[in-house]
């Protein structure tokens, strides 16, 4: 395998473990809108309820790209998602 297959690899689990870490806290900034004022940028403002699909993306994402599926589709796709967050 190349260096770079084992930074894909890396990547894909760090992000997979880093939505897992950070669901309770996402659930409760979501939750909670007095906790960080908003809109800090021109995008919606999730609900507590879109909070699971939002961590589900991210963990699908996470695991596509440690797969290596489309890899630049993927990566792009959690860029985005990751920016958004």
């Amino acid at each position: 395998m190349s260096a770079l297959t084992f930074a894909r690899i890396g990547i894909g689990l760090a992000a997979t473990l880093k939505a897992i870490e950070l669901w309770p806290l996402l659930d409760r900034l979501a939750a909670d809108p007095r906790l960080v004022q908003m809109p800090l940028a021109p995008w919606p403002r999730p609900s507590a309820a879109a909070v699971p699909w939002l961590v589900g993306t991210w963990i699908g994402l996470g695991l596509a790209l440690t797969a290596g599926a489309s890899v630049p589709l993927t990566g792009a796709l959690m860029a985005a998602l990751l920016g958004y967050v």
